[in-house]
C-alpha cells in the first residue's frame, strides 16, 4: 500500500508498506506526533518503521500529523 500526498512525481509525503503494518501505526498511542516507545504497541510501530516495513519519505512535519489525523482513539 502506497499513501501519497502532492504531486504525482513530487509527493510531498509517501508513506508506503503493507497494510497491516501502516495500521499499526495508526493503533499506537502517540507523543510528540510519534508512537510512543513506551508502551508496548508504539515500540511495535516504531519497529516496523525502524526495520523498514514501513517507509515514511517527505516531510516529517506531515507524516507527523498524518499520524494525528489517523489515530484511532
Amino acid at each position: 500500500m502506497i499513501v501519497e500526498d502532492g504531486e504525482w512525481d513530487q509527493p510531498d509525503l509517501r508513506v508506503s508498506g503493507r497494510l497491516p503494518h501502516i495500521v499499526a501505526l495508526t493503533l499506537a498511542p502517540l507523543v510528540g506526533g510519534v508512537p510512543n516507545p513506551v508502551t508496548g504497541p508504539g515500540l511495535t510501530a516504531l519497529a516496523k518503521v525502524a526495520g523498514g516495513r514501513v517507509r515514511i519519505e517527505g516531510d516529517r512535519k506531515l507524516a507527523r500529523r498524518l499520524l494525528r489525523l489517523l489515530a484511532i482513539r
